[in-house]
């Protein structure tokens, strides 16, 4: 392979490895931003959340397959 090319390889992995690097940290940034927001900021899981969650979860499908069973 000439020196030009293996110029080229260098220089498309450098910009690979620059991309994941910018990701890695932008992640990290939004990893950090995440772990400062208290329950006020993400919300709260209530009595009514637990209630849907069943609902849709098991009572609705339950019920979906006895309607539709022969």
């Amino acid at each position: 392979m000439s020196d030009a090319g293996r110029v080229g390889a260098t220089s498309g992995s450098d910009e690979g490895s620059s991309a994941e690097a910018r990701r890695v940290a932008e992640l990290k940034q939004r990893i950090h931003a995440l772990s400062e927001l208290g329950d006020t900021e993400l919300g709260e899981f209530t009595r009514l959340d637990w209630i849907v969650l069943l609902l849709l979860g098991g009572v609705v499908p339950l019920a979906a397959l006895y309607w539709g069973a022969p």
